[in-house]
């Protein structure tokens, strides 16, 4: 394999534990417009997907910038709900001892981003850059925000490796020829479906999993 100069991370399920409260903000979204929730397993398909397409897929009829602030507004005033995923910080802190440069590629807002705003100023300092929606006109599963951020760090693909922990994570790794890790503890996408165009370079069951394969 190539020399490995970057270890990029997908946000939410892979870094972040943010299962609950953005099933919660869907819960709460739903409820405020359509009267209802959906099922769970429904609100977990959305997971990986830049909201408005979500909400647009999944509330027809609603009024969908309504239902964004609703979802953002209930979100944001959670920031308590999000969780960094247990052995995340010490191997994020192993990986950037061993000299990688480190970054986030998300489907996430900008404002959304920053780990500090969860009190996670250590980790938030390891980052040396964040790919947000705002970045990017196409989305995961296009391989634009990978794209994006190897233009920024002036890399080639097989320089990088790209963690996730769902199916649009995969595709957009393959499209951008880039390698991938598949999280073991993904709700959305649990390995044994990691098969065919979804098949992962690695799968690790552990966050310091990661450091055997760097």
């Amino acid at each position: 394999m190539p020399t490995i100069k970057a270890i990029l991370f997908d946000f939410d399920g892979t870094l972040m534990d943010t299962n609950n409260v953005i099933i919660d903000s869907w819960n709460h979204t739903c409820e405020l417009n359509l009267g209802y929730r959906l099922p769970l397993e429904e609100i977990v398909s959305t997971f990986g997907v830049p909201l408005r397409p979500a909400l647009e897929a999944h509330m027809p009829g609603a009024d969908i910038e309504k239902a964004m602030a609703d979802y953002r507004g209930y979100q944001f005033s959670h920031p308590q709900d999000i969780h960094m995923f247990e052995g995340v910080f010490d191997m994020l802190k192993a990986v950037k001892d061993r000299g990688y440069i480190l970054g986030i590629v998300t489907s996430r807002r900008w404002e959304g981003c920053p780990l500090d705003l969860y009190g996670f100023t250590e980790a938030a300092e390891l980052f040396d850059i964040i790919v947000s929606e705002e970045n990017c006109t196409a989305h995961k599963p296009d391989p634009a925000p990978l794209l994006t951020a190897l233009e920024a760090l002036q890399m080639r693909p097989d320089e990088v490796i790209y963690v996730g922990d769902s199916p649009f994570d995969i595709l957009c790794s393959r499209r951008a020829h880039v390698p991938v890790v598949l999280v073991g503890w993904s709700l959305c996408f649990p390995p044994e479906k990691a098969t065919g165009e979804l098949s992962a370079d690695w799968v690790i069951d552990k966050p310091s999993d990661l450091l055997d394969i760097i």
